[in-house]
């Protein structure tokens, strides 16, 4: 089988990809008959195989005219195709995933059936993983050999991170699987590592949540990254990537605004629960730049009674104590203050054994749900007190539906 040759547009030679499973490249110029080790190749599977399959019904009617001039480009074509056809449909289709690095991908593919799971659209493979060692073979001088790739790639998940630098404990390992091959670049694979290099625990995600790029810029800010919980970083990670920097602009503005302009209370500003609840928060905002403090004096009753069962979560039932409770605790429960007078939407409780915290519920979804539980400084309470909150909450509204 003969190799692939095609002239790079920013230079005087030829560039020559042997077939596969060599997928090597090599390079010389006009004047020369030699050729040099290319491991810089820039070369891309997708565009041929669409120029392979865009030409295809025209090449089929050639035969039928009777002219020279088809010769040569008909020539052409059955070369790309040949080339085309000898990587496996599998493989093709797996390399054809990623944006960039296809031809160390391909060489990475024809070590064997370790390099092919790695490559495998399944949870058998590991995208991020399979794009570092490519990125690593592409910084390399000199070519490297079939043998060292397949040794590398045959080890487990664990030891090749470990080969390539990265400092990953199992976790940080298994969540860099999240990030989809489209999705991978160098920058969005350093920005991936930012969040799980040298620590013991990734960020907490719920289990579908993919790292797409506009996920990863706002969990890798200094500001917005600890604001991010599970189910706003779900909502975020189905944006598109057009509104990354609008995205990041409005909320940036919302913890300006949360902290008074003072960078020093950005840490206080609660994390983001979902869109819906930025809107309000805004809303919120703006209406207090209008009214200087909340139209009422008291809370209404609280929505559900908490102060019996094991642990005793005590009601908040004015402005001024809801104030109190923030400057004591160093959060912002007092910006709710409109949502539990006006809008009763939300109620605060003030927990004090077993952790001394701040208890915040909503009414979603017809129900009485908890948002948060904070002890001083914005940390969050234990989860097993997370998890008797809850279930105190949903006896108590039993109690209250059963009259």
């Amino acid at each position: 089988m003969s190799a692939l040759l095609y002239r790079p547009p920013s230079n005087d030679g030829w560039v020559r990809i042997d077939p596969w499973p060599l997928c090597t490249a090599s390079w010389r110029r006009d004047e020369s008959w030699q050729w040099e080790l290319y491991p810089a190749a820039r070369f891309d599977l997708r565009r041929l195989v669409r120029s392979v399959e865009a030409r295809r019904p025209m090449v089929e009617q050639w035969p039928l005219f009777a002219s020279a001039a088809h010769d040569a480009e008909c020539a052409a074509w059955e070369a790309q195709r040949a080339f085309v056809d000898t990587i496996p449909p599998s493989v093709r289709r797996a390399v054809m995933a990623f944006r960039d690095h296809h031809l160390f991908l391909l060489r990475i593919a024809a070590t064997g059936p370790f390099a092919e799971e790695l490559l495998a659209p399944d949870v058998r493979g590991h995208p991020a993983l399979v794009y570092g060692v490519a990125m690593h073979l592409g910084r390399r001088d000199a070519d490297t050999p079939a043998e060292a790739i397949a040794e590398l790639v045959s080890q487990p998940r664990q030891v090749i991170a470990e080969r390539l630098g990265w400092s990953l404990a199992p976790a940080g390992v298994r969540f860099l699987t999240r990030v989809a091959p489209g999705d991978l670049s160098p920058s969005v694979l350093r920005a991936a590592l930012s969040l799980v290099n040298g620590r013991k625990r990734p960020p907490q995600l719920r289990a579908r949540t993919p790292l797409t790029p506009i996920l990863l810029s706002i969990l890798t800010h200094p500001v917005l990254g600890p604001k991010v919980t599970p189910w706003f970083a779900l909502e975020v990670s189905g944006e598109a990537l057009r509104f990354r920097a609008q995205l990041r602009r409005q909320l940036l503005a919302l913890v300006d605004r949360e902290a008074g302009g003072d960078r020093a209370r950005y840490p206080m500003v609660c994390p983001f629960e979902s869109f819906r609840q930025l809107q309000d928060r805004a809303r919120v905002l703006r209406e207090q730049e209008t009214t200087t403090d909340v139209v009422v004096s008291s809370f209404p009753p609280p929505p559900l009674r908490l102060d019996a069962g094991p642990l005793q979560l005590w009601p908040i039932t004015t402005p001024q104590a809801l104030t109190e409770e923030g400057e004591i605790m160093a959060h912002c429960v007092a910006n709710f203050a409109r949502d539990i007078g006006i809008r009763r939407t939300h109620y605060a409780y003030r927990l004090i054994t077993p952790e001394r915290a701040t208890v915040l519920v909503a009414w979603r979804r017809r129900r009485w749900v908890l948002v948060e539980a904070r002890r001083a400084d914005n940390v969050a309470v234990s989860w097993q007190t997370r998890a008797t909150i809850r279930s105190m909450i949903a006896r108590a509204q039993q109690v209250a539906a059963h009259g």
